[in-house]
């Protein structure tokens, strides 16, 4: 029969789970708003770059799976 978990080790574990997750949250939020506070600029060598512009970013959802049948067909031409 196999030997059972005491409820001590259980409970160390999970207190190290959570302190392990809280440590690791706080890093990733500490780099990610340092990251955030700095300011980048560019030099554009050239005249004839753009000053200003617009940059459009969307996101969309994935599309749902189909269900269904699909039949896939792999061709593989030889190079001449």
């Amino acid at each position: 029969m196999a030997k059972e978990i005491s409820k001590a080790t259980i409970t160390a574990l999970l207190i190290l789970t959570i302190l392990i997750s809280v440590v690791g949250t706080w890093s990733v939020l500490e780099a990610m708003s340092r990251a955030g506070a700095r300011e980048q600029r560019i030099y554009f060598p050239h005249e004839d770059t753009a000053q200003q512009g617009n940059v459009l970013l969307g996101i969309k959802e994935p599309p749902q799976a189909s269900e269904g049948q699909a039949n896939v067909m792999l061709e593989i031409k030889e190079e001449e």
